[in-house]
């Protein structure tokens, strides 16, 4: 479930004294300082949007305005992993993101074997991002162009299932104590530099109360979201009606893809 500011440093040249022998003229405008750059280095997958028990996804309603069930994608750099606060999280990281609105009609296949509640299977078109100011031009392109055209239509497949130890061992136990009740895994695939499409579980899936009526997310009176209680269902079990907001947990390291492959239906084509 997350988001992105840059610092820099000025550096100022001095003149010589009044007074000091003559010299060649010295420039005492403030230098231009390098712009500051992350190099991502890997990729997670995080899904915003509606559950229905029947499967299908659909948007929600804040305060009236709707939006539509959306997966970000979100690259990260090496100083991301080892950061120690949020905010530096959000500036070694950029998003890209996109509307997925697919059907549950695919059978994914998983790294784990476990079985999960639905099965999606898509194209994944990136509409926004972050990245154009964040990422080296010299590597990546103007705007970061390169690196959003490798993950442009995007061959994705994403599924909720059971809240797995992997994830459990990610998360403290005060956040355990407040919302496993309502954790689901999220397993995402994509295609893979052997030309595998294997979901795996990648990001931890929180399970909010949504008004079947409106859309509107639901809140207590402190306008916190309402977390709903999955922790008792397996699949094939039918989930209910839920907001679902997935924060990527585990990334895929950017060397570990085929980048000019990933937006076919089938790998290798």
């Amino acid at each position: 479930m997350r988001g992105l500011l840059l610092w820099v440093f000025i550096v100022a040249c001095t003149g010589p004294r009044f007074g000091d022998p003559a010299v060649e003229p010295v420039d005492t405008a403030v230098s231009t300082p390098a712009p500051y750059y992350i190099n991502p280095v890997a990729v997670g997958f995080e899904f915003d949007g509606v559950l229905h028990p029947d499967g299908s996804l659909t948007g929600y309603t804040i305060d009236g305005e709707y939006y539509e069930p959306t997966v970000y994608v979100v690259f990260a750099s090496e100083k991301f992993f080892s950061a120690s606060s949020e905010e530096v999280e959000t500036e070694e990281s950029c998003y890209a993101w996109g509307d997925w609105v697919v059907e549950p009609t695919a059978k994914l296949t998983t790294f784990d074997g476990l079985p999960l509640f639905y099965e999606y299977e898509g194209t994944l078109e990136l509409d926004w991002y972050t990245c154009a100011d964040m990422v080296d031009p010299a590597v990546w392109g103007p705007d970061g162009e390169d690196l959003i055209y490798a993950f442009q239509n995007l061959h994705l497949g994403f599924g909720p299932g059971t809240f797995t130890p992997g994830l459990r061992g990610a998360w403290s136990e005060e956040i355990l104590e407040l919302y496993e009740p309502s954790m689901l895994a999220g397993y995402y695939a994509i295609n893979g530099a052997d030309q595998s499409f294997i979901a795996e579980d990648v990001t931890t899936t929180f399970a909010w109360e949504v008004d079947p009526d409106t859309s509107e997310l639901s809140a207590d009176e402190f306008g916190n979201l309402i977390p709903v209680a999955v922790d008792d269902l397996r699949p094939p079990d039918v989930l209910p009606l839920v907001y679902i907001r997935s924060i990527a947990t585990y990334y895929v390291r950017l060397e570990e893809l085929d980048l000019t492959n990933l937006d076919q239906s089938v790998p290798g084509e």
